[in-house]
């Protein structure tokens, strides 16, 4: 028998002791004829103790509960806030995308290049820290698509961190093209992600 410790995010954080069926795959129920041995249970003591269950009250719980509360917004909200990130990342890659292209070609006027690229870092960075960063919290049918959303922004910025004006002495030219071109990548994938859940999410 193998022993499982699960943690419950709840009202209660609780952990619990059970028995899985070598057969089944499956958790015993607490009280059924297969219980964890004493020596083989986790060393988790909770608050109380019900049988085989091991209950741990988060202390935390008051307290977050009002962070959700405060930051709660509705789904319309949401959308809109998000909607606006939205459009002005459209209106970012309209300006560096050509800038992009021109790094794998040769010859390039770094300087103009890194200039220009870092300029668009700090409104990338603004738009994640301030705009994207203040959405609030949605409900939760659109949880899935506010974490891809969330990663698709922060992977957009990646693209022009190694141009940034604080980090512009820590990558060749070489190591720059190439880095940026990989955040690039991945943000294409992470948009694309996006798009499935939005979809879902506006339907």
């Amino acid at each position: 028998m193998v022993c499982k410790k699960q943690t419950v995010y709840s009202h209660l954080s609780s952990v619990i002791w059970k028995t899985l069926n070598p057969i089944t795959g499956y958790a015993e129920r607490p009280g059924s004829a297969h219980r964890c041995q004493k020596n083989a249970r986790p060393f988790v003591q909770g608050e109380e103790q019900f049988g085989d269950i091991n209950i741990e009250w988060n202390k935390k719980h008051l307290q977050m509960k009002g962070f959700w509360a405060q930051h709660f917004v509705p789904k319309e909200m949401w959308v809109k806030r998000v909607e606006a990130v939205l459009v002005q990342l459209e209106d970012i890659k309209r300006d560096a995308y050509p800038l992009l292209d021109e790094l794998t070609k040769w010859p390039v006027d770094n300087s103009e290049i890194q200039h220009k690229l870092s300029n668009i870092e700090a409104k990338a960075l603004r738009i994640l820290l301030e705009d994207a960063g203040s959405r609030g919290v949605p409900p939760y049918e659109c949880r899935d698509c506010d974490s891809v959303f969330l990663n698709m922004v922060s992977n957009f910025h990646n693209i022009f961190i190694p141009f940034a004006a604080w980090g512009k002495g820590n990558w060749g030219w070489h190591q720059k093209v190439q880095n940026t071109i990989s955040a690039q990548k991945q943000y294409e994938e992470d948009r694309r992600a996006f798009t499935y859940e939005w979809r879902k999410v506006r339907r």
